[in-house]
């Protein structure tokens, strides 16, 4: 394998894990948001009013949770993204030390990919889901061929241990605020 090459895969891996470990840090941050403002609107007794003012509480609630949400599970599908860019690193690091690379192989990626949405990806903003579209086109441009190419044909995969660490922080904001809901709309 070049030199050239190879250096620039290891230092591609080495920013791909500081990035990855940044975004489960900011993801892990949005859940101790979470876990900070549900203890507080649960502590108070001041919410035992009418029904009007429950509405505007649930309101009020549900406008602060929905971006802390989103949020999360912004940086949760990056986090995800970044797993599958690194395992595809790793893969053609792996084909390089076997047989040099092509010319073809190490020529920078130039066209641009189309993040495309679909109802999958909207899935996606409440619950981790499999079938949604990663952001492939950021951070590809420039790229040797062959690492795009790769993370293109695996980019579909049902890779479920990536999203076993999405399931827990998910449903942990899913029930805290359907808790808070609860417990705030029948003044248990």
């Amino acid at each position: 394998m070049g030199n050239h090459a190879r250096k620039f895969a290891e230092c591609l891996i080495a920013n791909n894990c500081r990035y990855h470990n940044h975004k489960e840090t900011m993801a892990h941050a949005c859940v101790v948001l979470e876990i900070a403002i549900f203890g507080w609107a649960m502590s108070k007794d001041v919410w035992t009013v009418a029904t009007e003012t429950k509405l505007i509480f649930l309101i009020v609630a549900t406008g602060i949770w929905l971006p802390i949400h989103w949020y999360m599970r912004w940086e949760l599908r990056f986090r995800r993204f970044a797993a599958k860019q690194d395992a595809g690193i790793r893969r053609v690091m792996a084909r390089w030390i076997i047989a040099n690379p092509t010319m073809d192989e190490l020529k920078p990626y130039e066209n641009r990919i189309q993040d495309c949405f679909s109802w999958w990806t909207l899935i996606d903003l409440f619950w981790p889901c499999y079938r949604a579209s990663l952001p492939l086109e950021r951070g590809s441009f420039g790229y040797p061929t062959v690492m795009v190419q790769d993370l293109k044909d695996t980019k579909n995969e049902r890779d479920l241990w990536l999203y076993f660490g999405e399931w827990l922080p998910t449903a942990l904001s899913l029930f805290l605020f359907i808790t808070l809901f609860l417990r705030r709309w029948m003044d248990c």
